[in-house]
């Protein structure tokens, strides 16, 4: 069975290409949540008593609220992909190493 795993290696190495790097991990968000927000605003735009909205956006404790809902997804989008990334993300987990003894 060793022999079939190196030939194996072998052969996926031959044929292997460079892959193409990632944009960086704050770009993507960028790029996705400003693709999601665009659809969420047509949806607003198309469903929506906009009148009605904007007589509740007028309320100072809402827009402070909603300001913090979107700072906290948008962080939350942007430090998970810095997080999960290929070879990065490592100074932001925190590793215990437990003793058997």
């Amino acid at each position: 069975m060793a022999d079939e795993t190196v030939r194996l290696i072998e052969t996926l190495a031959a044929e292997a290409r460079p892959v193409r790097r990632l944009r960086p991990p704050a770009l993507r968000a960028a790029l996705w949540l400003g693709t999601v927000g665009a659809l969420i605003a047509l949806a607003i735009w198309l469903f929506s008593d906009l009148t009605l909205s904007l007589q509740r956006l007028q309320n100072a404790r809402l827009d402070w609220e909603m300001a913090g809902m979107l700072l906290t997804g948008i962080l939350a989008e942007v430090l998970a992909r810095l997080l999960y990334r290929s070879g990065g993300g490592e100074s932001f987990v925190v590793r215990r190493e437990y003793n058997a003894n």
